[in-house]
């Protein structure tokens, strides 16, 4: 089991400034979201550590790191926003995950959609 990761493509962008716009009528996904976060990282936290029976999706700003565990319990790693480039990352029911703010400096921000409340926790320890 692993996250399903698609880089972001812009509706548009402003000609003459580093100014994107995305537009969220292009993401089917919506009609299944019942919650949602903006979650600011410190720098150097982690959160997470844990797998639910949720299916989340998040697009992040910052060094944010994501880990998982896979099927076998090997730990893999994804930068959210590698070289400024959004991802919408989904995770998939019951997937072991954590995320790590890598910078020591600035937070990093999260925005988490999810298509149920946050129920059935199971901590872990990830990272």
């Amino acid at each position: 089991m692993y996250p399903l990761i698609t880089e972001i493509q812009y509706t548009s962008i402003k000609p003459g400034q580093d100014i994107r716009i995305l537009n969220w009528k292009e993401f089917s996904f919506l009609e299944r979201v019942k919650d949602t976060q903006v979650i600011n990282f410190a720098p150097q936290t982690i959160g997470g550590n844990h797998r639910h029976p949720r299916t989340e999706w998040y697009i992040a700003f910052g060094e944010l790191i994501l880990y998982w565990l896979d099927k076998s319990g090997k730990r893999h790693r994804r930068h959210l926003n590698p070289k400024g480039k959004l991802l919408l990352v989904e995770i998939p029911p019951y997937l072991p995950h954590a995320v790590r703010n890598l910078s020591a400096d600035f937070p990093g921000f999260l925005l988490e959609l999810a298509d149920a409340p946050q129920t059935g926790v199971e901590k872990l320890n990830i990272i």
